[in-house]
Formats: structure tokens, C-alpha cells, sequence
């Protein structure tokens, strides 16, 4: 049982990933065979949820919040700040080679269910989720005096989404053209530099930057 969370509607979840991760596309899982995964009977399966709907926006808030717990476990582990967005960035690589692509279900998949009465709830709870990890790691990176503080809350986040954003697109085209000429753990330092070097602006750039925010 994982944090108040029945066994079996833990099995339940988890067989949803699981089948995912084979390769069936979300929108094509069926209960019956999320059931047989999670090794219940069909009728079980709605004992908890009332329709796949249901199922699929759990299943994916769920899975979020196990991965950003993970994220978040291995980032403390960390000795100091740098090698703590290592990991990160080797977390964003593994989800990269995955045949299940997180990124594409959040875009695609997730948005197809947003007609549901639960999409508001679950979808703002895995935002709220993934900002206050961004503002965990910032927080530590301020600890540890790899940054000053930035202007704003907004802004921190904003550049670690920037850094991260552009880290996964530049890995992403690397893959689809072959291309071997810079390392992974060069791309890991460009990101770690640039994500530095944004958190350290002259000071044109944070009045400039003050003038121009935006909430996330």
C-alpha cells in the first residue's frame, strides 16, 4: 500500500503504466486487460474507478507524483548542488530512452481526457506537483550558494523549465540524426552552465527581467 492508497487500486494503477510501457497506446487500454495485468477480476476495476476515463487520469497523476518523489529522493542523495542536476538531467535521459514516452502521454493523451470532470483536479494538482519540485531545487542551489536568489519565485522556475526544455529537445535531435560529436556529459554541462549563468544575470538583465515577468 503506498501513502493511504488500497493495494489493489495501487495494482490497479500500476498495470496501467505497465501496459503502457509495452507499447499500448492509452486511449487503447482496456479494463479487462488492465485487470488481468493487475491480476484481479474485471469487475473489481470499477470498484474503484467508475469509468477507464477515470482510470487513465489516476494511473497518470499517480505516476507523475511516484517519479517527481524519485526525482526528488535521488536530487537530496546528491553531495552538493551540480551533482544533484546530474541526476536530473540523467532522470530526463532515461525518460527519453523509455519506449514509453512520459512527455508525449502529459501533451497528447492527457489532453484528450481534459472534456473529464476530474482533468481541472488532477491535472493542477500534477502542476502544483511539479512547481514545488522546481522550487525545491532552486532552494537548494541558493543554499549552497550556486546562485543568488532569483528575482522572483516565477523566474526560477522559468529558467529551470528553460534549461530542462532545451536540454531534452537537444538530446531528442541529437538521437534522430546520429549525431555523436558532443557527449551526453557535455550536454549535461552546457545545460548545468547555462542554467548558472541564467540565475546570475548582470544587473541590466535583472532589471530587464523584472520588467517582463511572468507567472507560471
Amino acid at each position: 500500500m503506498e501513502k493511504g492508497i488500497p493495494q489493489k487500486e495501487t495494482a490497479i494503477l500500476n498495470a496501467v503504466m505497465c501496459l503502457v510501457k509495452k507499447g499500448t497506446p492509452p486511449h487503447l487500454v482496456k479494463v479487462a486487460d488492465v485487470a488481468r495485468e493487475a491480476g484481479i477480476g474485471k469487475g473489481t476495476v470499477y470498484e474503484y474507478f467508475s469509468s477507464k476515463e477515470e482510470l487513465l487520469i489516476r494511473a497518470f497523476s499517480f505516476t507523475i507524483g511516484r517519479m517527481v518523489e524519485t526525482l526528488l529522493a535521488e536530487f537530496r542523495e546528491a553531495p552538493n548542488f551540480r551533482e544533484g542536476m546530474m541526476k536530473v538531467f540523467d532522470f530526463l535521459i532515461e525518460c527519453d530512452c523509455r519506449s514509453f514516452s512520459l512527455f508525449h502521454f502529459c501533451d497528447t493523451e492527457m489532453l484528450a481526457l481534459a472534456h473529464h470532470r476530474l482533468f481541472d483536479q488532477i491535472y493542477h494538482s500534477y502542476f502544483d506537483t511539479i512547481l514545488d519540485c522546481l522550487d525545491r531545487i532552486v532552494s537548494r542551489g541558493v543554499d549552497e550558494g550556486a546562485f543568488p536568489p532569483p528575482i522572483s519565485t516565477s523566474y526560477g522556475r522559468y529558467v529551470l523549465i528553460a534549461a530542462f526544455s532545451g536540454f531534452h529537445t537537444t538530446l531528442t535531435a541529437r538521437t534522430m540524426a546520429g549525431d555523436q560529436s558532443f557527449p551526453v556529459s557535455e550536454l549535461k554541462e552546457f545545460a548545468y552552465k547555462s542554467l548558472r549563468r541564467s540565475l546570475t544575470p548582470e544587473e541590466k538583465s535583472v532589471e530587464s527581467s523584472r520588467e517582463g515577468q511572468l507567472d507560471l
